[in-house]
């Protein structure tokens, strides 16, 4: 049997090969908006980046299967992990999930750093499990009947997000959590329209059957890429749907805590520029990469940087 102090540092060491993994996988993945940039207090951005990828890693499980470990088994796997945090059960050893795909070994350290991140900050665990729930959604649902369902899948799939980055902050609120709600749903819908082309390739398809069927758009269409007048009016509608939705969620960016205002900016102005760059592209996001533009990421980064030196001069 290890001694105790053996334990100890078995653990300190996984966590920290956890948070160097989390870190490298949060910066090498393209994102609308920087997952933990350095406008935030060095402690937080780790945080959110063990929150990350603990999102990125189980998203990808459905691309990842291998070994005859299905990707249900992995978030299932997962949830187990969950659980036993819950219960007070704590990793104490590098090998905390089970290794039985060699991909995945790496998980097992990254675990470990989000089980910290969750016992320092004191996070609800059920924001995970509904990030677990929509993934599961992701292997069997490829389609959606009304916006209400859409949204439905956003709660689950983008929403507990944006309650994680609060409770990391320390942002209990319940008020602010509705806000913040707005500002993850229309995030998640701006990436499904950037990327509807892609999405349709992959058996997807984000656009509520029912908005299709209001402007006449078929999925043949989709799969043609074909750009006409109808599906401009439609991307029009769906464009416009998500600015309100950023615009009901802006006031949460002056109710946070200063130290979380200039990264909560670049999230919500990240969304904006990705719907400010559709609209650019005429609406053509059918045949053209809707991607925000450098010149654009380099004005949100310095209005980003503005409000960090406010927020600095005050704390002076």
């Amino acid at each position: 049997m290890a001694k105790p102090h053996q334990l100890k540092t078995d653990r300190e060491v996984s966590s920290r090969e956890g948070e160097d993994a989390a870190k490298r996988l949060a910066q090498s993945h393209y994102e609308n908006f920087s997952v933990g940039s350095f406008l935030l207090p060095r402690e937080i951005r780790q945080e959110l980046y063990n929150i990350y990828a603990f999102c990125r890693l189980a998203d990808d499980f459905a691309d990842e299967t291998a070994g005859g470990v299905s990707a249900l088994d992995m978030l299932d796997n997962w949830e187990r992990q969950l659980n036993n945090i819950a219960g007070g059960i704590r990793a104490q050893r590098p090998d905390y999930l089970t290794r039985t795909v060699d991909s995945f070994t790496a998980h097992a350290s990254i675990f470990t750093a989000l089980d910290e991140t969750i016992h320092r900050r004191k996070l609800a665990i059920q924001p995970f499990r509904d990030l677990l729930t929509a993934f599961r959604r992701d292997l069997v649902q490829t389609r959606y009947e009304t916006w209400e369902e859409l949204l439905d899948y956003c709660h689950y799939s983008a929403n507990p997000v944006g309650r994680l980055v609060l409770g990391v902050s320390g942002v209990k609120d319940t008020a602010n959590f509705a806000l913040s709600d707005n500002i993850c749903t229309a995030l998640q819908l701006a990436n499904h329209w950037q990327d509807i082309a892609e999405d349709y390739q992959r058996g997807r398809v984000y656009i509520p059957v029912e908005i299709l069927g209001r402007f006449g758009v078929t999925e043949s269409a989709l799969a043609e890429r074909k750009f006409d007048g109808q599906f401009r009016d439609m991307m029009v509608e769906l464009v416009g749907r998500t600015e309100e939705l950023f615009t009901a969620g802006k006031p949460l960016l002056d109710q946070v805590p200063s130290f979380l205002k200039p990264q909560l900016y670049l999230y919500w102005g990240g969304g904006m520029a990705a719907l400010a760059a559709i609209k650019a592209n005429g609406y053509d996001v059918l045949n053209n990469r809707s991607r925000v533009r450098r010149i654009d990421r380099i004005k949100l980064a310095a209005g980003a940087l503005g409000r960090w030196v406010v927020v600095r001069g005050r704390l002076k």
